[in-house]
Formats: structure tokens, sequence, C-alpha cells
């Protein structure tokens, strides 16, 4: 069976051999051949170590163990405490002494997590929140024993715990103390279901049930300091501090001795922990981490060289995560062993920009800022998984490109053309800055881009020549591809280039393609061949070149989920693949016939920080091996065959009341936080910080949430791990989150229900209370609203009293003024006739002295008709029935009331008191009569004597007041 059938009949039963499979999945990146590819193998290369220092999880260097929890948790003794860490956030528990904390066993029943340090021992559990608490065990051991020095290797098994001290192991089965004495010892060990021990002075020790037993033979380990033992294949591997390892078969001793034992003996070992049945991790005090087989071989390390933060390793721990935990003397890493991508660093402890890679004659080849770089896949370094890369001498500088036409290999480089034979550059351009080679045309001819321009080389035997430069077009021709006909060069600044060339009179028809072209302007496009189909790539989405209409035309490229179709910052052909990358996704097109003309698609997108080259993005391909993505950092290697099953689960790590300042819940007990029970809060409860985690303990996780029923839609997805709700009502709420990984998987939804009470006043009683409270208040509004009324309207009678007497007396003084206007115009007409009666009368005086002075007869006779004329004037003036009626209606009937009372009033009478009424004095009325002034005086005296009225009243006053 070949090593790839032989791991993918593991990983099928990934639910029955959890450890198997991810061990295989990692031997698979790491060590595994691939029978059947048709392209090369990449065994080598560095998953992604990710460093914590002691700022980050707030403890010491030194971490001394390192176990997993529930939910995957991480759990590490460290020089200042306990130490958490959900895959986002770290957390410390410090013991009450605040002494260095050496080991720890998790319970995972009780959910016990029991602490042995510098004299100290106990537990820490979580309480009805979930925080931890700590309850110590010393006073429970008896006085003679109770100088613990120093607790190491606590292990939980048969019902009890044990650990070690310097010379003696206790056992505590929660009711007594038993101890075991020893001279002196270093190591306890679980190896299967047995407990094994070590004495110095003697070998080991099994532990089974209530009885001690020593393991023959194992006198062979007298005097030696035993840092672990376990069980592969059957076998006991003990590992030994200075004097390398040991295996125990058939209970037969045997003592390696190899080039492997004797570098372990020269790094020593300090720590190690198993990987599979096969494997064992060890840590070294020198070296790093070594990987070594059941066999005693070493299958490759991690040192400082290679992403620790030091060499000298305390502790390991391999998680169900794949992932590798070690314990440093300068922090803790963690190893991601079957991840997506592994780093290779071409040019060592440089790791600079990579341009350029290619497969040639089983060595791969890299391009990068320093040189070119080169590596033999038919060899293996075990020891130096990234390593046993050689620079191609004369090659230091700026590799751009590397292309195998006719069969060699064409290094474009700062200094020009180069031609790379094996170790060896070989100038074959006389111009300097070269970007590209593409074979073009008959007869061995190729064309090589450069920073000037476009040269034409030919291929004689093995002799290259450069034939000489293409007139006409002196553009940077970084950015080639053809197709059956033309030359398609674009420039990130000038547009899309596409060259009809004629190689004998080395010259081309030139056409510029931009806005008018349909594309979107000339500025970053990028130009593909994809299955003969040219297609170009820009910020503003894909276009695919219509031959018919000499344009571009705006496309997708088929497959593609609606949030990816953006710009395409690379792209790479396949046999049925096409490999992608933008700023956000990295990942493939599968399809079963052509890309636009398939049936069924297949997408797979992974999450992807953009590390690739700006302006030089580029994916390799390695034939189904895999792919290369050339990045600022050396390369990474992807394999689409590491994509591991995954019981992804989320849960909510920590509720905080943001209104109250505390803490709800700390919960390591996970159980307290589902939706079986609803957490209750008080009004002034409104605001809630939620911690999110996950059992993938990975940082690349995603988060989305949906708060009922404040929400109505889930959340976009995000990194962040952390989420506050403010300025909630009272209500029953129930908050859901989900949690996806770079693999693609979702995660089943976590629920969190909690209700916040209503404040008491908005409780029954206090709505019952309102409502007789508003009863009342209606009740006593009314009445008050009647009274209120009643006031209301006799004030409205009053006021209407009141507006009416007073419309009277304005219509009264309305009269009065009328009247009084009236009299007054009456006054001004008698007036006017006064004056015209007096003008009258002087006129008829002077026409009489005028007519005594004539002596012409005739003239004579007309003067006096003249003055007869003005007497009829007179005359008519003294129409006393119009002057009367006028009178009666500005008087309210003055004549007609004066008639009925002294009828005996004759009309001079009657118009002498009219102009008495008026007040008119006696010069003014003795004209209007036609009187003189006595005559007036004489007609008073009469009148008084009429009306029988006596000197003493005023005759004006009694005619203005009858």
């Amino acid at each position: 069976m070949s090593c790839k059938d032989y791991c993918h009949n593991y990983i099928r039963f990934f639910t029955l051999n959890m450890i198997l499979k991810i061990i295989l999945a990692w031997a698979f990146l790491l060590f595994c051949s691939i029978p059947g590819a048709t392209g090369q193998k990449i065994d080598f290369g560095l998953p992604f170590i990710h460093n914590f220092d002691r700022h980050a999880y707030n403890g010491g260097t030194q971490t001394w163990e390192i176990i997993t929890a529930k939910n995957n948790r991480i759990l590490a003794a460290n020089n200042e405490g306990l130490l958490q860490f959900d895959g986002h956030k770290w957390e410390k528990y410090s013991l009450p002494n605040k002494t260095i904390l050496r080991s720890i066993a998790y319970d995972m029943v009780t959910q016990k997590i029991y602490a042995g340090g510098q004299d100290e021992l106990g537990y820490f559990q979580p309480d009805e929140s979930g925080v931890l608490m700590y309850t110590d065990l010393r006073q429970t051991i008896p006085a003679t024993f109770n100088n613990l020095e120093d607790v190491w290797n606590l292990k939980l098994a048969n019902g009890s715990l044990y650990f070690r001290s310097m010379n003696r192991i206790f056992a505590f089965d929660g009711r007594q103390w038993k101890t075991i004495g020893t001279t002196e010892t270093s190591c306890l060990a679980q190896v299967g279901n047995v407990l094994v021990f070590n004495d110095t002075d003697k070998g080991l020790f099994k532990i089974e049930g209530e009885k001690t037993s020593f393991v023959e033979g194992s006198d062979i380990l007298k005097n030696k300091t035993i840092t672990g033992i376990f069980d592969l294949k059957h076998e006991w591997v003990v590992c030994t501090e200075k004097d390398g390892i040991l295996k125990l078969k058939d209970n037969k001793w045997e003592i390696i001795n190899s080039a492997e034992s004797t570098f372990l003996k020269t790094n020593r070992i300090h720590s190690a922990c198993k990987i599979n049945d096969t494997l064992l991790a060890i840590g070294t005090y020198l070296n790093g981490i070594i990987f070594l087989d059941h066999q005693g071989k070493i299958h490759g390390s991690y040192n400082k060289n290679k992403g620790l933060q030091n060499n000298t390793v305390a502790s390991l721990h391999f998680s169900s995560n794949h992932q590798l935990w070690a314990g440093t003397y300068n922090g803790i890493d963690m190893i991601e062993m079957a991840g997506l991508f592994t780093n290779i660093y071409p040019d060592g402890s440089l790791q600079g920009a990579v341009f350029a890679a290619t497969i040639y004659k089983q060595k791969l080849y890299c391009g990068t800022e320093n040189g070119l770089y080169y590596r033999d896949l038919a060899t293996k370094s075990p020891m130096e998984t990234d390593a046993g890369f050689q620079v191609v001498k004369g090659t230091e500088g700026q590799v751009w490109g590397l292309d195998i036409i006719f069969g060699n290999l064409i290094m474009s480089h700062n200094d020009g053309a180069f031609l790379i034979e094996s170790n060896k550059a070989t100038k074959i351009s006389k111009y300097n800055g070269s970007w590209k080679f593409i074979e073009f045309g008959d007869n061995n001819f190729c064309l090589g881009g450069a920073y000037s321009g476009l040269y034409v080389f030919r291929k004689i035997g093995a002799v290259w020549q450069e034939i000489g430069k293409i007139s006409g077009f002196d553009e940077s021709c970084r950015i080639m591809t053809k197709d059956s006909k033309y030359l398609w060069i674009s420039h990130p600044y000038r547009g899309l280039f596409r060259l009809e060339i004629n190689l004998e009179k080395l010259s081309a028809n030139i056409e510029n393609y931009g806005q008018k072209s349909g594309l979107p302007g000339y500025l970053r496009n990028t130009v593909h061949n994809i299955e003969n189909q040219i297609l170009v790539t820009t910020e503003l989405g894909t276009y695919k070149f219509d031959n018919a209409g000499n344009k571009f035309v705006r496309v997708d490229l088929p497959g593609m989920p609606a949030y990816a179709k953006v710009h395409y910052k690379a792209l790479a052909e396949e046999e049925g693949k096409l490999w992608l990358a933008t700023n956000q996704h990295f990942g493939y097109i599968k399809y079963d016939q052509k890309l636009y003309s398939s049936k069924r698609y297949e997408t797979n997108l992974f999450d992807f920080e953009n590390l690739l080259v700006p302006g030089f993005e580029k994916i390799f391909p390695v034939e189904k091996a895999g792919v290369l993505l050339l990045t600022t950092k050396g390369l990474k290697y992807f394999q689409d065959g590491n994509k591991a099953n995954s019981n992804l689960g989320v849960y909510i790590s920590k509720v905080f009341d943001v209104s109250k300042n505390l803490i709800v819940s700390d919960g390591f007990e996970n159980d307290s936080l589902r939706n079986t029970t609803t957490k209750t809060f008080d009004h002034d409860s409104n605001g809630f910080l939620f911690d999110f985690a996950t059992t993938s303990c990975n940082k690349s996780v995603k988060f989305r949430y949906l708060l009922s029923p404040s929400q109505k839609e889930w959340s976009p997805w995000d990194h962040k791990s952390q989420k506050e709700f403010n300025n909630l009502f009272p209500d029953d709420y129930t908050l859901s989150v989900e949690a996806s990984d770079v693999y693609g998987h979702v995660s089943p939804v976590f629920d969190y229900t909690f209700k916040i009470k209503s404040p008491w006043y908005r409780s029954v009683p206090a709505i019952l209370m309102y409502l007789l409270a508003g009863l009342f208040l209606i009740i006593f509004s009314r009445q008050r609203l009647v009274k209120k009324y009643e006031h209301i309207t006799t004030n409205l009678e009053e006021q209407k009293t009141e507006n009416e007497a007073l419309i009277l007396q304005l219509q009264k003084e309305k009269l009065e003024t009328e009247m009084h206007f009236k009299d007054k115009e009456l006054g001004l007409s008698s007036m006017h006739l006064v004056q015209k009666t007096e003008a009258i009368s002087k006129l008829k005086k002077e026409l009489s002295k005028i007519a005594k002075k004539i002596n012409d007869p005739e003239l004579k006779k007309e003067v006096r008709s003249i003055a007869s004329i003005l007497s009829d004037d007179e005359r008519l003036d003294e129409d006393w029935e119009s002057f009367a009626q006028n009178f009666d209606s500005v008087h309210n009937d003055f004549l007609n009331r004066l008639k009925t009372r002294f009828p005996a009033l004759s009309t001079s009478d009657l118009k002498l008191c009219a102009y008495l009424r008026q007040n008119m004095t006696t010069k003014d009325i003795a004209p209007l009569l036609n009187i003189s002034v006595r005559g007036v005086e004489i007609s008073r005296y009469r009148l008084r004597k009429k009306m029988d009225l006596s000197f003493d009243v005023n005759l004006n006053d009694f005619m203005r007041g009858m």
C-alpha cells in the first residue's frame, strides 16, 4: 500500500481514531511521497508557528506543562500560575502564594484543574458562574509529608491523584493519602493504563492498583535522569536527559546508538510528547524540537532559526487540533502541524521576497530579491526540513523571472538574461534588466521582455544568440502572454498592447487597448491566456477579448460566489483547475470541461491575507501536488489534500455585565452558558460584553452572531471574538453564535438565552396600582372639570351681559357721534345760509342804492329786476319743509315733538326753536329769519310766552333738553 493510500484510509476513520488521523495528516505534509502524481513532490517546509511571548499571556517566561481541557482549551503551568487560552485570549490564575506552577492535570468529569507548585497543591474548579476558584489540598496531607518541595507530574489514574516530589510518590483517593518512597525520582509517567516511575538507585517501577512492581531489566536506567516514557508500536521508549533513547521490547532493553542518539545526547532531552503510535516530539535544551520515530530516526526539527522563541523547550503537548504546543524558556509557541500552508525560505534566514519559481530537472528553483536558490527534490535533509537550498553563484541581486524555453532554464535578472545550468549562470543578453522570456514563432525563436523593450533570441544547437530589438516599442515588458498570432503585453500604467511581430524585420504592428476598447482604463491591467482565451483582470473586474469586435467585454469567472467577484491579483491555469488569489481569498475553480463551457464547477476558497508581492503577484502550480504562492517573505506551499475534517464548535467563554462592571460568567464550565437555563438579570443590567471561542483554538476563525429579537439578520463574518451590546430593553433574548474556519467548515449554532427583568415600576402590582391611581385621577379630574365648567359658564354669562351692555353703550355712543356729526353738518349748513342771506341782503341794499342813483329809466328797470330775482332766491332758501325734514332726522323728530307739545307755535317760532337747538347766537339767527337782532330778541320773548317758560330757564338749554 502506498503512503498516500495509507493516509487516506486512516483519514476516513477520523471519528474512530482522531489522534492517529492528525499525525498522518501532518506526516503527509512533511514526509510522505505521492505515488501516482505526475508532477514533483515537495515534502519539506515549515508550518506556521505562532509565538506568544510573556506579554501576550501576562505570565512568566518558563512554562513547565501544557495540557488540553474541555472545548480544547489550552492550560499551561507557568512560572506565574495557571494560564488558559481559548484561541483568542489568555487568562492567568495565580496560586495563593504566587509560587511557580510546575504541573497540572484536568478532570473532565468534575472540571477540576489540579495544580502543583513549589510547596503548593490544590485544584481550581469553576463555581456556578464558571469562575475558577482555588481549593487548597495541603491541609489534607499528613503532617509528616507536609513539606512537599516541588510537585511534578500530576496524574489522574485508578480514581486517584498521583504526583511526585523529590524523593516520594504521592497518591490521594479523595479520603486518604498514600506514599511510595524513593531515593530520588525524576519521572512519573502514564504508559497506557499503567503508571510508571523511576528510582535513580534502582530503575523503573509500575503502579498497578495498590501494588508496585519492579520492571525487569530497568536497572539499566539507574543514575539516569528520565524525562519521559512512552508506548510506541507496543514498545516502551524511555527518554533520558543526557543518555539519549532506550527501548523496551519483549522484556529486553536496548540502548539506541546512532548518529541521531548522539545528536540527542549532545543537545539533551528536556521534554517529550507522543504524536502518534510511531512518532515522538522531543524538546531539547539546546536545539529546539526534534521529531523521532519508533525506530529512533529523526524526521525534522524546529528551533529558533525556524521560528521558535527559544531553543530550550521545557514542555510539549500535541492537541487534537493538529497543534503542537511548546513551552520554551522564553514564551509559548504553537505549531500548526496540519495547516493549509507551510513556509519555505529559499534564502534561509534572509527570508526575502520571492519573484519567480519553477521546477526544472528535479530541482526547485526560486528567484528572490537576494539571488537565485535551488534545491534538489530527490534528496532529503530530515534535520533541516526547510533547508537544503543553495545559491546559484553569480546571481546575487533581484531575480525577476524563471522560464523554461526550448528545454533550457532562462533566468531574468536585474543584470540581464542568464542561462542556468545546475548551479551555474551564463549571461546571454547584451542588455541589463530582463523581465521574462516567452517562445514565439518557429525555428527556436523566443522573445525576451526587458526594462527597455522587447528583444529577439534564437537557440541554435546549444548556443543562445541575441538577434536584436523590436523597433518602435520601448515599453517595459514585464507581463507578457501570447495567443495563436499575437503577443500581448500589459503595462501597469500605459495600458494593454497587442503586437503583431515580424521576426525577420524586427518590427511590429502595435495596437493599444484602453477605455475606448472596453477596458476600464489604462491603469493596472494584467493580461492572461486562459485556455487560449485572452483575459484581462482589472480593479473593476475581469474582461475577455472579443476577436470579432476587436474589443473587450466584461465577464465573471464562472463558479465564483458573489462576494469573491473582485480584483483577481493572480491567476494560474492547471488542467481542469484555475488557481486564483485576491486580497482576501485564495483557492481554485475546478471544472470538468473548459472554463467557460463546463457544466459543473467546484469552487474552494480559503481566507488568505494577501502576502503576495505587490505588483508581482504569482501562483505556481506543482502539477497536482499543490501550489506555491510567491510572497514577500519566502514561499507558501499549499496542498488541498491537507484540508482536515472538523468538529468545529463555538461557545461563549465569558459574559461581562458592562452596566455593573461585573463578570457574570468567566465560564470555564461552559455548560452553564447553554440555553438549557435562562440567565436572568435585573433591569439596570442593560449592557453586556460577550467573548466568543471555538474548539479549534485558532485565531484564524471567524464569527458571526444574531441577537434576537433586537436583530433581524446575522452580522457579517468577522475575526473579532468579542461583541458588546448596550441599551438593551427588558425582554427575553437569545444570542446565537456561529464560527467558521479557513477550511470552510461552519460550526453548529450556539445559543445563549438570557432575560432582562422589568423594573419594579413595570411589575403587575405596580401596573394595578397605576390603574387604580389612574381611575382615581379620572374621577377627581372629572369633578374638577365639572366645577371648572360651571365656573366658566357663569363667567361666560356675566361676560355676555357685560358685552351686551358694552355693545349698547357703543351703539349709543355711535349714534351720538353720528348725531353730533350731522348736527355739525346742519350747523355748517345753517351758517352757510346765514352767510348767503347776509350776502344777498347786502347785494340788494347795494342794488337799491345804485337804482336810486341811476337816471336812465331802462337801466334802473334792469337793476330793480335783478334785485327782484335776488328776492326770489331768498324766498327759495326759505323752503322750510325741506329744512324741517332734515332737522328732525338729525334731532330725533325734535320739531314734530315740539309741535305736539306746543301746538300754538308758528313756523317762525319753529325755525327759532331749531336754531336755538343748534345753540346759535342771536346775531347768527337774525339773518336766517331775515329780521334784525332786535327782532330776534322780540321773537325769543314771544316764544317764551307761548311755551309758558319762566325767565330763569335758559331757552337754549331747554331746546337741547327736549
